[in-house]
């Protein structure tokens, strides 16, 4: 029979970074705070790419011009239709001796625009999207939005967009119940809503229409979207070939005090 501390002694302990090194906590904490500020200033590809050629201009790399002379040591960079950047410091011996390679790629999950993404029907403006990061459909209507992308205008003039980000800035949200909790802590804030910051919902919950003030949102027709989806899968069931069109129904736009 083996003895408490022995038996102690076989189990396996998982010493953790702080048990290891203690002082390396604060150099932890600094590195993340850079690592944080990138990730606020770096939620799109375009973004990213900004905010990294300020990080290697700050390091000492300089644009890349095609055909110039470089000597070891020299850094440079280029940037791929705003998407895209790469470094490089030049080095001694020649690229069939091999070299270091490093990539990364941005991860943000998002809704994303579709070239042409607004449509109107039944007095409602509509944007097509899809999604993209790993949040599955259902997670959506919890996560507050901000609005970062490109417009082009008609005459090709551009505008960078990012809305939602500042304090002062309207909150997109997928359904009433996060335009519930953004008018709440707006409150708390002593932020008036309908005047200083205007919340839409979507889906017309009940409490949308209990809440002070109103909650604006858009009525999805429930009772025509069930009887829909089951008219086609009984009309499917009795087909060879089944009729997979994508079926858009009227919604109703019900404005209220918290936005007009």
């Amino acid at each position: 029979m083996k003895t408490t501390e022995e038996l102690k002694a076989l189990l396996y302990k998982n010493e953790t970074v702080a048990d290891a090194a203690p002082d390396a906590l604060q150099a932890a904490q600094d590195f993340c705070e850079g690592y944080k500020t990138f990730l606020d200033n770096a939620k799109t590809e375009r973004e990213a790419v900004r905010t990294s050629e300020k990080l290697l201009l700050n390091a000492g790399y300089k644009k890349f011009v095609p055909g110039e002379k470089l000597a070891p040591g020299t850094k440079v960079y280029t940037i791929n239709r705003e998407k895209c950047i790469l470094a490089a410091t030049i080095g001694t011996k020649s690229l069939e001796e091999g070299f270091h390679l490093n990539i990364a790629h941005i991860d943000s999950p998002r809704l994303d625009l579709r070239p042409v993404p607004v449509f109107e029907k039944s007095g409602i403006g509509y944007l097509r999207t899809h999604y993209y990061g790993g949040v599955r459909k259902y997670q959506w209507p919890t996560i507050p939005l901000a609005l970062h992308g490109v417009i082009y205008r008609a005459d090709g003039t551009r505008v960078e967009v990012c809305i939602g980000e500042k304090d002062e800035d309207p909150v997109f949200c997928i359904s009433d119940l996060l335009a519930v909790g953004v008018i709440k802590q707006a409150s708390r804030d002593g932020i008036a809503i309908g005047s200083q910051l205007e919340v839409c919902g979507f889906d017309n919950i009940s409490l949308s229409e209990m809440y002070i003030p109103g909650i604006t949102t858009v009525a999805q027709p429930g009772y025509e979207m069930g009887k829909t989806v089951i008219t086609k899968l009984l009309e499917n069931m009795h087909k060879t070939e089944k009729n997979n069109e994508h079926i858009i129904l009227d919604h109703e736009l019900i404005i209220r005090g918290s936005a007009k």
